[in-house]
């Protein structure tokens, strides 16, 4: 069969999180995720598709599907939204007039967080690391767009910026006199929170492999604040699934990210649950030169999946998590969970992030040819 005439499975369901919920053993953590999944703010278009990428599998040679969490819908997609849904429903229930958070100047969360405050109809306050641009392209012009006022610091240190985000909530409470009530998201929307939303995205994964009968399937994602991975671990946790999940660290933010996701998952009692114990798998070996940094095969995997499949990934964040894809430690069929993030490839700045693009100048790269 070729190419061009293999099919594509594409698997979908209506709401598998209020389908698999009565499955979790655990009935204090059953009527938890229940309540909170009902009292969201429906943000997003989920269930977001699951299908097998039969070109890219082919380059590799193994069998690869991708999750597709860049469709989620909300301000351009991405895994943010799936977070904001219970965020923002938490910040609506303490009566908050507008969301701060912090992020780098191409954040794909503090682009989200804009979108879900201008349509809560509240403020929305970004703290950014690095010099205010000339003029604003990719994610800082759709902050914009959402009406989001942006506050930008020289450095991108991240205990500087959370700092800059504290001071700028109390400047807010005291200019209102005590009327005004910021709402805090952290750094990626790594929040107890923020974790629910992806334990009940991990259950819709789950779903969706088991009408494929893939459930064995190891699930890599990009990973730099935590929150995604906590809430996956969680989530297979609870419906006691295989914990088949590898995150790539694509920032170092987290000098231990490992253990930020076991303290993300233990900070879940906070919400009632009995936490269980995690062991998160974390490959650091794919940072590159930096956060925010393109690096050799980042720049590869984007080029390489955009010309297999016709899917956009940007190559500082997602693809990181892309070219992991062919790490010799990954068995059996894997999944890559597309967290988003391509708005960022429309900055002003971002061709020069893609030199293996730019170098091909339309024709396909050695490594892309179709010889396997």
């Amino acid at each position: 069969m070729t190419r061009a005439q293999r099919p594509v499975a594409n698997v979908s369901v209506t709401d598998p999180v209020s389908y698999l919920t009565p499955c979790i053993a655990d009935a204090r953590a059953r009527e938890i995720l229940a309540r909170r999944w009902r009292c969201r703010i429906r943000l997003t278009t989920t269930p977001t598709p699951l299908h097998l990428l039969p070109n890219f599998s082919e380059r590799l040679g193994r069998e690869v599907w991708i999750k597709r969490d860049d469709l989620t819908g909300f301000a351009t997609g991405g895994n943010k939204s799936r977070k904001l849904e219970l965020i923002l429903a938490d910040a609506m229930n303490a009566r908050a007039t507008s969301l701060v958070t912090v992020g780098a100047q191409q954040s794909n969360h503090a682009r989200t967080v804009a979108a879900a405050a201008t349509a809560a109809g509240i403020d929305a306050h970004l703290i950014l690391g690095g010099r205010a641009p000339h003029r604003p392209s990719g994610n800082l012009l759709i902050d914009d767009l959402f009406g989001a006022k942006t506050h930008f610091v020289d450095d991108l240190d991240w205990t500087a910026m959370t700092e800059h985000a504290r001071q700028l909530c109390a400047r807010l409470r005291d200019q209102g006199n005590r009327s005004k009530r910021p709402y805090l998201v952290p750094a990626g929307g790594s929040t107890s929170a923020g974790v629910l939303a992806y334990a009940a995205a991990f259950l819709e994964i789950h779903h969706q492999l088991e009408l494929v009968d893939r459930t064995e399937a190891t699930l890599v994602h990009a990973s730099s604040t935590g929150g995604t991975q906590a809430g996956l671990e969680l989530g297979a946790a609870l419906l006691g699934a295989p914990a088949n999940i590898v995150g790539v660290d694509v920032a170092q933010i987290h000098s231990d990210l490992g253990g930020r996701v076991r303290d993300l998952v233990a900070a879940t009692a906070e919400l009632g649950f009995d936490p269980p114990a995690v062991t998160p798998t974390v490959f650091d070996e794919y940072l590159g030169p930096g956060y925010a940094l393109a690096s050799d095969r980042s720049q590869a995997a984007t080029t390489e999946l955009a010309r297999d499949e016709g899917i956009v990934t940007d190559p500082v964040y997602t693809a990181k998590a892309v070219a992991a894809l062919s790490d010799p430690r990954l068995t059996g069929p894997i999944v890559f969970l597309h967290t988003g993030g391509v708005p960022a490839m429309f900055a002003d700045d971002a061709a020069a992030a893609y030199p293996a693009v730019q170098r091909s100048k339309g024709r396909p790269l050695v490594a892309a040819q179709n010889i396997y």
